[in-house]
């Protein structure tokens, strides 16, 4: 079910996923399987805020291949997630890819980034344009 990775446009590789605005202005994330870490977790939001330039963006995420990982991590990617995201939308088919996402969506507070995981990227497209309106 995976993303398919444009060609036509900027790709940003974090090593952790690879990421690009796509024609919505959606910030297209596909994770990869590797490792996360706090080190690599501070890096990647350190790269995304550097791209964003102090603006919020709509997120699609494909987390089907997303690993486990460590609580300092987590927390400070949900942190940060509230400073870059307006609206944070989540495809997965894999069932421990969408329990890790609940579990990540349990340190953020709804109010503060609205977040929701979806089966197809179509339903996650169709949320996120709502939302992008607000």
């Amino acid at each position: 079910m995976a993303f398919q990775i444009p060609t036509d446009r900027e790709i940003f590789d974090f090593g952790t996923s690879i990421n690009w605005f796509d024609d919505e202005g959606f910030f297209v994330t596909v994770s990869s399987d590797s490792e996360r870490n706090y080190d690599n977790i501070k890096e990647s939001m350190r790269k995304t805020h550097a791209i964003f330039k102090g603006e919020k963006h709509c997120t699609l995420i494909d987390s089907t291949l997303l690993k486990p990982m460590s609580r300092e991590a987590r927390l400070y990617a949900a942190s940060e997630f509230k400073k870059l995201y307006k609206a944070m939308a989540i495809v997965s088919s894999n069932p421990l890819s969408r329990t890790l996402a609940n579990f990540m969506f349990a340190f953020t507070g709804k109010d503060e980034l609205p977040r929701r995981i979806f089966a197809s990227e179509e339903q996650a497209r169709a949320w996120l344009r709502v939302m992008k309106s607000f």
